[in-house]
């Protein structure tokens, strides 16, 4: 390392061979898990292989040894600031393939090295959701939904890490399993998220707030797609996840109605009288009060609902 630190070819070699984890302690001391090397060392090498240190900590990563793993995750944190694509590439992956509860630890990585590049590689960052999600750390795999899902503006429209049918696409399996783990949580946050949307997307700058959104989806109804916008995928998501709450537990429906309470565009009302109508008979004034608003009877906005 000391006599011929440019020579990548020789480390990925020495990588992609070592299979036991004894030489992990030894290569920490050593500082060899850190940083690649600057690239005007590695010029002729391609930027793929610029960090081979990091296939060998996926496959620690799985190790049976919690000394080992414990190793991977220090070697993580202390990268936690890299802008190196291959550090933030193959640390995605490294953290999908460690244990649900070690991975929950590391969930704020997950966001600083989300990039147009990485929120697209296989194995991660949705690998990340459904571990987390299935093993009940639902606070830690919305973080890194919140992350993956995030949307901006670029050129004056509404975007994301995504074309909008791979968001929907994307965002359909994380719901899948948000909507299992932790329907409730993952309401508030998705609600956030499309208040934020909508406040970034240009088209609707010249409206009322309390008016936007609700003509974003057609039906709330199940299977009913609105041609893989980001709003409507978004929309759709926080049914998903209002039903299921309701589903699961039918008692539910009044902490779901305080959730959608909060926000004022009428998609909310929609999605209140949609959830309502599953479970009547749990908030009976409340039913009652909507069945009796002269503001919602014959109103077209709501007129499915």
């Amino acid at each position: 390392m000391s006599e011929i630190p440019g020579a990548i070819q020789l480390r990925l070699y020495f990588f992609e061979n070592l299979a036991s984890d004894e030489w992990l302690p030894f290569l920490e001391a050593e500082g060899l898990l850190q940083e690649p090397l600057p690239d005007e060392q590695i010029s002729s090498v391609l930027r793929l292989w610029a960090w081979p240190v990091g296939r060998y900590l996926i496959r620690m990563a799985a190790s049976e040894n919690a000394a080992t793993r414990e190793i991977v995750s220090r070697t993580l944190r202390a990268l936690k600031s890299s802008t190196h694509p291959d550090v933030q590439r193959l640390g995605l992956e490294i953290i999908a393939a460690l244990p649900a509860d070690e991975a929950a630890t590391l969930a704020d990585l997950v966001g600083g090295w989300l990039t147009l590049e990485t929120a697209h590689t296989q194995a991660s960052p949705h690998a990340i959701i459904k571990r987390l999600a299935v093993a009940g750390h639902v606070d830690a795999a919305l973080r890194v939904a919140g992350a993956v899902f995030q949307v901006f503006e670029g050129g004056g429209e509404l975007r994301s890490f995504f074309d909008p049918t791979m968001y929907e696409h994307y965002m359909n399996t994380a719901a899948d399993e948000l909507a299992k783990a932790g329907p409730l949580l993952a309401l508030a946050q998705f609600s956030d998220l499309l208040l934020h949307a909508s406040r970034t997307d240009r088209r609707l700058r010249s409206v009322r707030e309390e008016d936007y959104s609700y003509y974003m989806v057609g039906s709330l109804t199940p299977g009913q797609l609105d041609g893989g916008d980001i709003l409507a995928t978004i929309i759709h998501a926080i049914v998903r996840f209002a039903v299921a709450a309701v589903v699961a537990d039918a008692s539910s429906v009044h902490a779901v109605l305080d959730v959608l309470a909060k926000y004022s565009p009428k998609i909310f009302r929609r999605i209140e009288l949609h959830v309502l109508a599953m479970a009547p008979a749990e908030a009976p004034e409340r039913a009652g009060r909507c069945l009796t608003d002269t503001a919602l009877i014959d109103a077209e906005w709501c007129r499915e609902e």
